[in-house]
């Protein structure tokens, strides 16, 4: 009985999300650059991740909170650490749920968020689900780099559809830089 109320309670998220947030492998969805990122989100942020822990919430639904380090703001509320609950996980029993498309945290990892405003249980959705997390690494060059995997299926880009390929990166500055300047268009500065 659970697992067909699972299986809704997914329907009804991929339902409720709006149209430019939807990004599977079996989906069109519209292409977000860092500028719409920014625009799209409440709270972008940069961070490592130091623990995950999947739970059941109040309404039995599969949840994961992501304890963040925070070292930059660029949009929302600036706070030193916070608690960013993604729906699925797996939890100690076993079960578990998988949203198509939504990212994945690792404790350790340096991360780039952009994070939908938090609904009533506190669960927020990365911003074009998928294209919502970069991943902070060091460069071949030895440089910061920020990456941006597991973005499937085909989008709408300017110049019409295009599939998307496996991981996509950026310099880390040039990243920083455009978020900086969106956050500030965003805010009026």
């Amino acid at each position: 009985m659970r697992l067909p109320l699972l299986f809704a309670g997914c329907l009804l998220l991929a339902a409720a999300l709006p149209f430019h947030g939807r990004g599977s492998s079996a989906g069109t969805a519209l292409r977000l650059g860092p500028e719409s990122l920014v625009h799209e989100a409440e709270l972008v942020l940069e961070g490592r991740v130091l623990a995950t822990r999947s739970l059941e919430d109040a309404r039995g639904r599969i949840v994961t909170d992501h304890e963040v380090q925070v070292a930059r703001t660029f949009t929302g509320e600036h706070r030193e650490r916070r608690t960013v609950r993604l729906p699925g996980g797996m939890l100690a029993s076993g079960r578990g749920l998988m949203v198509p498309g939504m990212p994945t945290l690792v404790p350790g990892e340096r991360v780039i968020l952009a994070l939908s405003e938090a609904n009533s249980q506190g669960m927020r959705l990365t911003t074009g689900l998928a294209q919502g997390k970069f991943q902070l690494v060091t460069g071949h060059d030895g440089n910061p780099v920020a990456v941006r995997g597991g973005v499937g299926g085909t989008f709408i880009g300017p110049g019409g559809l295009e599939e998307a390929g496996g991981a996509e990166s950026m310099p880390y500055a040039e990243l920083v830089a455009r978020l900086e300047a969106a956050a500030n268009a965003k805010s009026g500065h």
